[in-house]
């Protein structure tokens, strides 16, 4: 099994440590080096093996937002006759280092972002709540899937 998740903090740590403790193989890419090479150090005690790749500024960060549904539902029709499942995974409101500072910039600026009042759950997504889902994707529970666009917003567009 070899496997490519981005960010070495949040939920591409999150996961990277679950697909490790599930014996995975992954390639890891993030724009920060500290981070990820600290998560592939976490991959590897955690029993996993990989490799990091430092990469995808803001700019890129955000155009691969964009271009992951059209990318996820082309790649999975390309690869599917190969064995490959491709699906990605819409997350939002998670608690990160960047969602950390939310709360102070409410209190300094008195901005609320329009989605807070939506937020049924009250809260961020923890991130190993999307990790869960990314090995769900990752293992064979989930074998007739692909092409599939998993939104996990925690109520958040209904």
């Amino acid at each position: 099994m070899l496997y490519t998740i981005f960010l070495g903090s949040g939920i591409g740590r999150a996961s990277w440590i679950k697909l490790a403790q599930n014996g995975a193989k992954v390639v890891a890419v993030d724009f920060n080096q500290t981070t990820g090479e600290e998560t592939l150090v976490l991959i590897r005690e955690h029993g996993g093996d990989g490799v990091f790749i430092q990469a995808y500024g803001l700019a890129v960060y955000s155009a691969s937002k964009h271009a992951m549904i059209g990318l996820t539902k082309s790649a999975a029709l390309e690869y599917v006759k190969k064995g490959i499942r491709i699906n990605a995974i819409c997350s939002g409101g998670v608690y990160t280092t960047l969602t950390q500072a939310v709360p102070l910039m409410i209190q300094e600026t008195g901005y609320v972002p329009e989605e807070f009042p939506n937020m049924r759950m009250i809260r961020f997504a923890d991130p190993s709540e999307i990790a869960e889902m990314v090995v769900f994707l990752a293992s064979n529970k989930s074998s007739y899937m692909t092409g599939s666009v998993i939104v996990v917003y925690g109520g958040l567009k209904l």
